[in-house]
């Protein structure tokens, strides 16, 4: 059984190195045979110096740029050449000289990939800090807004009723015990009439009615007519007929015929009396 393979933790200046390796590519000139190994030796010692300077005043990118040449210079570039497996004394102790520049700059490039490590890992605490710094000053200029925009809307509703309270006159609140009394304000004549004759465009106020009082001379004669009424009464038919109602009724029963000439003659001859007077009362007994 073939055991799953492990993926390998990415460390945290990984992408960053792999930057600068991108950017280091195809950088190295070809290894020529007529050009003499010592001088290729010389480049690599080059190389070697610049990554330690670079270590020393904790420049890491250049000093992990500089020991990436030189292992790559070291290990694909200086085998190219013809002279680099002589077995000359001179060109045997060159290449010993470089294996172990080599062993040494490996090594020492892992420790600039440890601290590069710690930069990152220092770097992302720094950001998340600053994220979270930023979030505060955010939510807490946020909760100011939130405030002031309460505080004016409580301004502006206070002044609204404060502005009520001057239009219209407060009434009495509560209910039962807790209920206080409110004194309306009296008015006095002078103050009402001085309302009343303000420009306005209500009519003016209707008078009250004057009483009716009679003169002398009118309630002297409603008094006497009241009398000579009460005193005179409506004749009746039989007086009407006086003497000749007797005559009428036996020739009209007995006969059945009308009266005689001569009482009619009687009762055509005798002035009719006229209806007693009408008494006319005043409208305002009415």
């Amino acid at each position: 059984m073939v055991g799953k393979s492990k993926k390998t933790k990415t460390r945290p200046s990984e992408a960053r190195r792999q930057a600068l390796k991108k950017s280091e590519s195809n950088k190295f000139p070809p290894i020529s045979n007529l050009t003499p190994i010592q001088r290729y030796y010389d480049v690599a010692d080059k190389l070697r110096v610049l990554f330690y300077d670079n270590v020393e005043r904790h420049k890491l990118d250049d000093a992990y740029v500089y020991g990436i040449r030189f292992a790559k210079f070291s290990t694909d570039s200086l085998p190219e050449h013809d002279y680099y497996r002589v077995k000359k004394p001179e060109m045997v102790q060159l290449k010993k000289k470089n294996q172990k520049d080599l062993r040494l700059v490996i090594d020492k490039l892992e420790e600039v990939v440890q601290l590069m490590d710690l930069e990152e890992l220092e770097r992302a605490e720094i950001r998340r800090r600053e994220e979270a710094a930023l979030k505060k000053i955010r939510e807490r200029e946020a909760a100011m807004r939130k405030e002031e925009e309460e505080r004016n809307a409580a301004a502006d509703l206070i002044s609204r009723l404060n502005a009520l309270d001057t239009m219209f006159p407060k009434t009495p609140t509560g209910v039962g015990e807790t209920q206080t009394k409110v004194e309306l304000p009296s008015y006095d004549e002078a103050t009402m009439n001085q309302a009343i004759n303000m420009d306005s465009d209500m009519p003016p106020p209707i008078p009250p009615p004057i009483p009716f009082s009679a003169p002398a001379e009118t309630a002297s004669l409603d008094t006497n007519n009241l009398n000579q009424q009460q005193e005179m009464k409506p004749p009746s038919y039989r007086d009407l007929l006086s003497r000749n109602f007797a005559d009428y009724e036996q020739d009209s029963v007995m006969n059945l015929k009308p009266a005689t000439s001569t009482s009619t003659r009687n009762l055509m001859n005798e002035p009719i009396q006229a209806p007693p007077p009408t008494l006319q009362y005043p409208y305002s007994q009415y």
